[in-house]
């Protein structure tokens, strides 16, 4: 049994007309995992009604039951909390019954079997549900958050594909490079970029993708109307916890005035030596 950890607790709805048995199986689910916390309900309408009430992170639920079956559970389930993990853990095995839930969107189905082996799969199936969801929640959230800063961000923001494709731009990007983002989604960086600097900007680009994490340049980039400026860029890769890219987005302004007045005052400068 693992140690359970109050910030990994997995909270199980277990529905089963059968009291004694769903009052058996939440023991041994505790004795095989301790993050397991398993609440019961013995119908699915008790079961809907527990499930407004309290936030769970994944149901499991028999087939065969009185008023609503496992799978009209389900169904139900499913137009409200489309991800939410649910097994189907029943007595009734059949190619009928094992369809009907994954045309419903079942997360996994478990046939009950005599002996406590069982529980331990059972647990397994839980766990690594959860885990997935969990995960692909956290992806989802981080992904709204760039989101919200890409269209919050005082300066030109631009999120690329895995590829380098441009994947969305901000209003600051699309005044900067006169494209409008339906325009730039999906072409490659090189629209933007001059032939005479594909060769370095290449270079960033492929040190950026092997290397992760953050890199700053400056290089000419072309408008729609071909005019070309003098951008600073600030790329950076956003990883998950298993270093797994998210996200690749940079932020750039550009720096062509600034630049010409640089240029102006080191020509005054040597006029003046």
């Amino acid at each position: 049994m693992l140690p359970g950890r109050e910030t990994d607790t997995i909270r199980v709805l277990h529905v089963d007309d059968e009291p004694d048995f769903v009052d058996m199986v939440a023991t041994f689910l505790r004795r095989e995992d301790g993050r397991l916390t398993v609440e019961t309900a013995t119908s699915a309408d008790d079961a809907l009604d527990r499930l407004a009430d309290g936030a769970f992170d994944c149901v499991i639920s028999d087939h065969d039951m009185p008023g609503r079956d496992g799978i009209d559970f389900l169904e139900t389930i499913r137009e409200e909390r489309p991800d939410l993990p649910f097994v189907l853990y029943t007595g009734k095995g059949s190619e009928e019954v094992a369809s009907k839930a994954i045309s419903a969107g079942v997360t996994e189905y478990l046939q009950k079997e005599s002996g406590t082996a069982q529980y331990a799969v059972l647990a397994n199936r839980i766990t690594n549900a959860v885990e997935q969801y969990r995960s692909k929640r956290a992806v989802e959230e981080s992904q709204k958050r760039l989101s919200l800063f890409v269209e919050q961000s005082p300066f030109a923001v631009v999120e690329w594909d895995e590829n380098f494709e441009f994947a969305s731009v901000n209003d600051k990007a699309e005044d900067v490079l006169g494209y409008s983002e339906a325009e730039l989604v999906g072409e490659s960086w090189e629209i933007i970029v001059p032939e005479s600097d594909r060769d370095a900007v290449g270079e960033v680009v492929s040190e950026l993708l092997a290397a992760g994490g953050g890199y700053h340049s400056i290089n000419e980039n072309v408008r729609a109307d071909g005019e070309r400026i003098v951008c600073e860029w600030h790329n950076r890769v956003v990883t998950d916890e298993d270093g797994e890219a998210v996200a690749i987005f940079s932020q750039f302004r550009d720096i062509t005035d600034r630049r010409e007045r640089q240029r102006q005052l080191e020509l005054r400068n040597r006029a003046m030596d």
